[in-house]
């Protein structure tokens, strides 16, 4: 897993066409703050993260820019679905290879 926070939060205001004063302004703090996050000099408190979340309507992970291996979760599928499912990621591996 990797840890992408810097770029995501910078990401976030870009999109946004916030400044570092405006962004930090909706969550109580101060450009330098920002600015820091974005640099990876620090790190939001847990409620600072909440709030961004929520403005966002991001889930924790998103935020903090963890990878995953994008795995799917077949559970509650029978046997036919699973494998349909199956056969379109394929197709799209194959379609993205060639």
């Amino acid at each position: 897993m990797k840890y992408n926070f810097p770029k995501v939060i910078l990401k976030l205001r870009i999109e946004a066409g916030l400044t570092l004063e405006k962004f930090g302004k909706l969550f109580g703090v101060k450009k330098s703050t920002v600015s820091g996050w974005e640099s990876g000099l620090s790190t939001p408190p847990v409620d600072k993260l909440i709030a961004i979340c929520k403005q966002f309507e991001i889930t924790p992970n998103e935020l903090l820019g963890f990878e995953s291996n994008n795995k799917i979760s077949l559970e509650g599928l029978n046997q036919e679905q699973e494998n349909l499912v199956k056969q379109i990621i394929e197709l799209f591996k194959e379609k993205n290879n060639g």
